[in-house]
């Protein structure tokens, strides 16, 4: 009796078992509908008038299985693949059929999911969720699954059939942890994974392992910093929205330009300097963003014990104790800069950097234990923060907590017939965040850089203020105000991206809150009296008044470029002329850094540049002297001599002399 089935290959007709006797002759030639393999049967199943052959076996394989390997999605369904790899048994396969998940990456091959459940009670064999096969202890020199070091004798759980090998303390890692950098969502669950993951913590990028996921976010630990990274305090940042935790050994040390707000890295003349390059591998990193912050830059302890020294140690963001422009590290007696905080012994005049006070060489790390340990007690102060008056003036955690709107929410708010003038001299666009972040953020123009860089055109405008009058001077101060109406000011990202506060009815980015309550105090809030202006509009030139007192306060007169100065300039006349404050204290000073910086070019024109020119005469004499010589000092004088003579003779002819046509 014929046997027929209805196969979910081949709906339209039942498929017939083909019986044949190899007494019969040859056996049948055809391509199976299921596998796509070429096949020569005697038995198979068909449907004649479609020329629809497959296998016995591949027809007599389940459609869909469940499988306790892979619970989480449900039913596996059989399909060809052409390029597979097994998460079972962990081999790769080629145009062969497996099962696979229509909710995830996840395929088994036919043996593997096939293969019977097996347990073992042996206690030299283990049932690992990472593989279904058994493993007992075996000798391997393969690596470990988990952290992908190598096994040793003895000392790993391994399936030899399959390759698969566990070192038997990455066998026995928890399965639920809870963990001090991630305590919102509760515990941390260990998973397997097949494809590439980052760490949250680490950055560190991985695949085929085990890690830690948070089943509420998409937080995710390496075994590593899942298991080994304890005790990680959360760490208040005052110019950030989340609480940062700190890394002492960041794997990305070419951070480039950090997100701190007042950072060093941020700072044309300051990010290239050694205090910061010796502790760009520790950063503060925020878990729920992308924000990061180089030690340096961050919020470090106002006071700190070192053990060479009897008295406390305060930081501070600069000092120089007297006029003579060297300044020194008692610790490792060589130079500093005096711009870059140090942390500072008032009574004994002993300074230190911050990099020698977490040298390896220093048993007691005490900036590092201090920002590891219990921080209840601990008082932190971030770049830039002790500039101003005392600890009240500061935005606390609470009233932080309570912003919501940010500075472009703000923008968006201004009235329609106010934007249109606020158009005119401001320009602003998020969509370049992805690009600001990838260049740095506060990148200084090319004109900034050639100041900074001494560059031939900067110095031939250092030459022409040379032959400035008093006149002159004054034409040059002039055209840095009227330059309010010849541009416009781009707003960056990074200062759209802020959290505002109210203070005293205005609406100004936290980081720049205790520079207004300073400046409502001191000028009893008599710049604003007369202006009609919207509130919105209002509180942005507020904003942009003391982001420059805020800068005012922090920069050197040495380290001011033109435009910076410029850029001062536009937000005191935007704030006098579109908004109506009286600004006359904020121009006055102006005028007088003008002069400052006027008198610093021309100290550079004395200094800086002979100095910068004589160098380059060296070079240039150096290369000169090479040009002269190469002939001589060719490795293959003959070889050389010749190209040279061979050029002498084409140098006039034209390129098609090569050119053969035939």
């Amino acid at each position: 009796m014929d046997q027929t089935i209805q196969h979910w290959s081949h709906q339209q007709h039942p498929l017939l078992l083909i019986r044949k006797d190899d007494q019969q002759g040859q056996p049948t030639s055809f391509t199976c509908g299921i596998c796509k393999q070429w096949a020569e049967a005697y038995t198979y199943y068909a449907c004649d008038p479609c020329k629809f052959y497959v296998h016995k076996s591949c027809a007599e394989l389940p459609h869909q299985i469940n499988h306790p390997f892979h619970p989480s999605h449900g039913l596996l369904t059989l399909c060809v693949r052409e390029n597979f790899y097994c998460y079972s048994c962990h081999q790769s396969f080629t145009n062969t059929l497996c099962f696979t998940c229509g909710q995830c990456n996840f395929k088994m091959d036919l043996a593997c999911a096939l293969m019977p459940p097996i347990s073992c009670e042996d206690q030299d064999h283990i049932q690992h969720f990472t593989h279904q096969h058994p493993m007992p202890l075996v000798k391997a020199d393969d690596n470990c699954f988990v952290c992908h070091l190598t096994c040793s004798s003895l000392t790993a759980y391994g399936c030899t059939k399959c390759k698969h090998f566990l070192h038997k303390s990455c066998a026995e890692l928890p399965l639920e942890i809870q963990h001090s950098v991630h305590p919102n969502h509760g515990l941390l669950t260990l998973v397997v994974t097949h494809d590439y993951f980052t760490c949250s913590l680490c950055e560190k990028r991985d695949r085929q392992t085990l890690f830690f996921k948070c089943h509420s976010c998409s937080f995710q630990l390496c075994v590593k910093c899942g298991t080994t990274v304890k005790g990680i305090n959360s760490i208040r940042y005052q110019d950030h929205e989340h609480l940062l935790c700190f890394l002492e050994e960041n794997p990305y040390t070419e951070l480039g330009p950090c997100n701190g707000y007042d950072a060093y890295c941020r700072h044309p003349v300051l990010s290239n300097s050694i205090e910061l390059s010796h502790t760009q591998c520790s950063i503060f990193h925020c878990l729920d963003c992308d924000f990061k912050v180089h030690l340096l830059c961050g919020p470090l302890p106002s006071i700190i014990k070192f053990k060479y020294h009897v008295d406390p140690l305060i930081l501070v963001d600069s000092f120089e104790e007297d006029d003579s422009g060297e300044y020194y590290c008692d610790v490792c007696e060589s130079e500093r800069d005096p711009r870059i905080r140090i942390y500072y012994c008032q009574e004994c005049k002993f300074f230190a950097h911050v990099h020698c006070l977490i040298s390896e060489l220093q048993c007691d790390d005490q900036i590092v234990n201090v920002l590891k340990g219990d921080l209840t007690a601990v008082e932190l102060k971030t770049c830039g923060t002790n500039l101003w008056i005392s600890e009240e003036m500061n935005v606390g955690e609470e009233e932080q907590a309570k912003s919501s709107m940010t500075f472009k929410e703000l923008l968006d708010k201004i009235p329609g017939h106010e934007l249109s003038w606020f158009k005119v001299d401001f320009e602003w666009d998020t969509s370049s965040h992805d690009q600001e972040n990838k260049q740095g953020q506060g990148v200084s123009s090319q004109r900034t850089s050639d100041q900074l860089d001494l560059r031939d055109e900067y110095i031939d405008e250092l030459l022409r203020l040379s032959r400035f009058t008093a006149d002159d001077f004054s034409s040059f101060s002039y055209s840095l105000r009227r330059n309010f109406y010849r541009r416009k000011l781009k707003i960056n990202v990074s200062d759209l991206a802020l959290k505002i506060v109210e203070v005293k009815g205005y609406k100004v980015p936290f980081t720049l809150a205790p520079v207004l309550k300073i400046l409502l105090r001191k000028t009893d809030e008599g710049i604003f009296r007369f202006s009609e202006s919207s509130t919105e509009m209002k509180s942005i030139a507020v904003s942009f008044l003391c982001k420059v007192v805020k800068q005012l306060r922090s920069t050197m007169v040495q380290d001011i470029t033109h435009d910076l100065l410029q850029d001062w300039y536009f937000y005191v006349e935007f704030a006098y002329w579109r908004v109506d404050f009286e600004v006359d204290f904020l121009k006055q000073s102006l005028q007088k850094i003008t002069k400052a910086f006027f008198n610093s070019q021309l100290k550079k024109l004395q200094v800086d540049v002979p100095k910068t020119i004589k160098q380059k005469l060296d070079d240039f004499k150096n290369k000169l002297e090479k040009c002269e010589k190469f002939l001589e000092t060719s490795p293959d004088p003959t070889f050389t001599k010749a190209c040279l003579d061979e050029a002498a003779k084409l140098e006039w002819k034209t390129a098609s002399e090569f050119l053969k046509l035939s």
